[in-house]
């Protein structure tokens, strides 16, 4: 993987985030990876902006899902594309998808060199471990879930929205399996972004 950018908002901090990349948004062709809300039910609004945002700093935007993939189409279907932008919804649904499509083994292929920028449940999916997220997310929207195993690109566990109100009470539930965890984990909240580049990682604040 040539970079990773890791946001738990990331139309909250686009303006920032898109100055890591090598080229200009315009110059580059990015589809937009938008499996993990596919069971999510009500307003989505953090989808649409995220969306939105993407088109507005001059991405021209292709949704794609994961599901009913086979990794040769995956390989075939996205092999024009610089940038994978994985949208946020249900991390478990998104994992199992990743799992049954092949996603997570060519996102997890050295020799893969595309830039990955993941939203929310795009950015957990990376981790080495999922579980953590059990208290946010709804493991049973994924009950054939074979492993909660990630892609592993980074090594320690990325948790999205710290300070969110809305997630309060998820994470207090966390903290105790977290401090257990043998993973250390970075804390994000809505204002930040984690790049990720040969083996270093920078935490960026957009206040």
């Amino acid at each position: 993987m040539q970079k990773l950018i890791l946001t738990s908002s990331s139309s909250q901090t686009i303006h920032s985030w898109v100055t890591q990349l090598d080229k200009s948004p315009t110059d580059l062709s990015l589809v937009f990876i938008d499996t993990a809300q596919e069971l999510e039910k009500g307003d989505k609004h953090w989808l649409d902006e995220d969306r939105q945002a993407l088109i507005d700093v001059g991405f021209t935007v292709l949704d794609y899902t994961l599901t009913g993939k086979t990794q040769n189409q995956l390989e075939k279907d996205l092999a024009p594309f610089d940038v994978f932008f994985v949208a946020g919804g249900n991390t478990f649904y998104l994992l199992y998808q990743a799992q049954q499509s092949g996603f997570l083994q060519l996102i997890s292929n050295p020799d893969n060199q595309k830039t990955y920028v993941g939203s929310s449940a795009g950015s957990i999916l990376v981790c080495p471990d999922i579980d953590m997220i059990q208290f946010i997310d709804d493991p049973a929207q994924a009950p054939n879930l074979r492993s909660t195993v990630g892609a592993n690109l980074v090594n320690y566990l990325v948790l999205p929205h710290w300070g969110n109100p809305v997630f309060q009470a998820g994470y207090a539930k966390s903290l105790e399996k977290l401090y257990q965890s043998k993973y250390p984990a970075v804390l994000l909240n809505d204002n930040q972004y984690l790049v990720v580049e040969k083996g270093y990682a920078k935490l960026v604040s957009n206040q």
